[in-house]
């Protein structure tokens, strides 16, 4: 059990204990009023109660402290509350990574050129951690890894079909091929489960929600996918997370390392901004595009209706009893009164 969870159980602990003597409290204060004795054994249980209510009170306390949420224990309860919940989200999107990591490593192919090809992806996936990187960019980056390890699962076709694109953009061709046709490449035993993030089931359910998600999931991937590192087209623009520690103790060393560390915090910076500016342009345009499909169904819808106007126009034209053959100038309205004239003699 994590430090956070036991820190939910130990503040339910006190909560619950602190009804029960709120429950003694006014039996006693019942008795003051009514000017009774309190009875022996109501005293009994509040005492113990107190006791306990210390007891647990500094458990809570200290376990609060040792994950150091805040600055010393706030004097609202609901405060601490929302602390512990904020906290266990992100340890449950923690291990959401863990999972898929450990999941991605566990992977194997009897091909040994497909298992050179994975191991420069799992040293990509070793590398993105926590320490370095906020949990949401990491969640970020290990997202194509997680299509891939759900690709790999996967027994609906048209989600096969789907995720196709997504994941040549990122993982290439080859190495996809391998998991679509070929499919010569597996899940180890020491795989864990990776379909839980943010507390939401989410590839393994059927329903209209879980579908919605995985949608939202590829799309994102995409997004990823599209502006991840040229490694294969320009070196120079390689995003390498977390790199190797030199064993150089040199004052040059050391500073080279730093600078390098800075281009790299520096190019994910400009990389999680592309993806918002890419998102925010799809927006728009998305936008663009559903206003002038409106705007053309109504300019259609205008033209239906004056069409159908000129017509009613043109038939109370004919049925006037002072029509002339000089109204007939109109090629339409000559047309018409042929029409009409056709079936006076067809009845006759």
């Amino acid at each position: 059990m994590g430090k956070a969870q036991e820190l939910l159980d130990a503040y339910n602990n006190l909560e619950q204990e602190m009804q029960q003597f709120s429950g003694l409290a006014s039996k006693v204060l019942n008795s003051i009023s009514n000017h009774e004795f309190v009875p022996e054994r109501v005293n009994t249980d509040m005492m113990q109660s107190i006791i306990e209510l210390n007891k647990k009170e500094k458990d809570c306390f200290k376990l609060y402290n040792d994950l150091k949420l805040g600055n010393g224990i706030p004097k609202q309860m609901s405060v601490m509350k929302a602390q512990i919940e904020e906290k266990l989200k992100s340890d449950k999107k923690e291990d959401y990574l863990d999972s898929v990591k450990k999941s991605f490593m566990s992977l194997y192919s009897e091909d040994s050129q497909v298992e050179d090809i994975l191991k420069e992806y799992k040293e990509k996936i070793k590398n993105i951690n926590t320490e370095k990187y906020t949990v949401e960019e990491c969640l970020i980056y290990i997202k194509p890894y997680a299509v891939f390890l759900n690709m790999i699962k996967e027994d609906d076709p048209v989600k096969s079909i789907e995720r196709v694109p997504v994941l040549i953009e990122y993982f290439g061709s080859e190495l996809v091929a391998h998991i679509t046709v070929v499919k010569d490449i597996h899940i180890g035993e020491d795989a864990e489960d990776f379909s839980i993030i943010d507390g939401a089931q989410k590839s393994d359910s059927k329903d209209d929600e879980a579908d919605a998600a995985e949608a939202k999931d590829v799309e994102e991937t995409k997004d990823v996918a599209e502006s991840k590192d040229a490694s294969d087209t320009d070196e120079s623009k390689v995003i390498k997370l977390n790199p190797e520690k030199t064993d150089d103790k040199s004052e040059d060393s050391s500073d080279k390392v730093d600078s390098q560390k800075e281009n790299e915090d520096r190019t994910l910076s400009d990389e999680l901004e592309h993806i918002k500016n890419e998102e925010a342009k799809k927006d728009a345009q998305r936008e663009k595009i559903e206003r002038r499909i409106k705007e053309e169904e109504q300019r259609r819808e205008k033209q239906r209706k004056l069409e159908a106007e000129r017509k009613e126009n043109l038939k109370a034209v004919l049925e006037e009893e002072s029509f002339s053959e000089s109204k007939l100038d109109d090629q339409e309205l000559r047309d018409m009164q042929d029409d009409k004239e056709k079936k006076r003699k067809w009845f006759r």
